[in-house]
């Protein structure tokens, strides 16, 4: 059962189970391709904002509020 501890350990001492904390990971990994999408196209087009919703600041507030919440359901 190596495999299986392998997969399920470090989800279960976040307090999920791996489909919750694959979920979890694949969004923010959506948001953060998003965000780079942008800032790769402001740099190419510097004319094209990057939306509020995908500039630094969300970003670090996005990830900062998850982390929080995890941290909330681990206590």
């Amino acid at each position: 059962m190596v495999i299986k501890r392998l997969f399920c350990n470090h989800p279960r001492e976040n307090g999920k189970t791996w489909l919750q904390h694959m979920l979890f990971a694949v969004g923010i990994s959506i948001k953060m391709v998003l965000s780079s999408f942008f800032f790769l196209l402001h740099g190419l087009a510097p004319f094209i904002p990057v939306p509020t919703r995908y500039n630094l600041e969300a970003m670090i507030s996005y990830l900062t509020e998850r982390d929080t919440k995890v941290q909330l359901i681990k206590d």
